[in-house]
């Protein structure tokens, strides 16, 4: 024993010390060495459990049988029909729409709810000079649309 440090919370620290020898410290350093890996090997083999188990939680989930219930089923496969068949509708008669000044016409498909978008280009035909317009004139063209 070299010295007494002093307390902290009622506890006394002593510093102790050896004379250095290179074999006790070849000798520690195995010690530490063959410590961390059996700490390693264990974590290993502990990984390697918990991905067997979880392998077999899965196969047994998959293998577990399911109930369906077949009118939901039949719902949702009915709903699907009767969107596809709506959305073919309004997209013939925005095909068949025709105007002039059209840029751009697109459907957006929200499972029976259509968000239907017409972008026209009236640059050309109610421009007044370089950048005056009515508005008014650009309402009345697409109120007739």
């Amino acid at each position: 024993m070299i010295s007494i440090v002093g307390t902290i919370g009622g506890d006394q620290q002593l510093v102790l010390k050896r004379k250095f020898d290179p074999s006790l410290v070849k000798r520690d350093d195995e010690a530490i060495k063959k410590k961390n890996e059996k700490i390693k090997y264990d974590m290993e083999e502990k990984n390697k459990k918990d991905i067997e188990e979880k392998l077999k939680l899965e196969t047994a989930l998959k293998q577990k049988k399911v109930l369906v219930n077949m009118d939901e089923v039949d719902q949702q496969t009915e709903l699907e029909h009767i969107d596809e068949t709506v959305k073919q509708y309004i997209q013939k008669i925005v095909d068949d729409y025709q105007g002039d000044n059209i840029l751009s016409k697109n459907i957006k498909d929200n499972i029976l709810e259509y968000d239907i978008c017409i972008e026209y280009d009236l640059t050309d035909s109610h421009l007044s000079n370089i950048n005056e317009y009515r508005q008014s004139l650009v309402d009345n063209y697409l109120a007739g649309c």
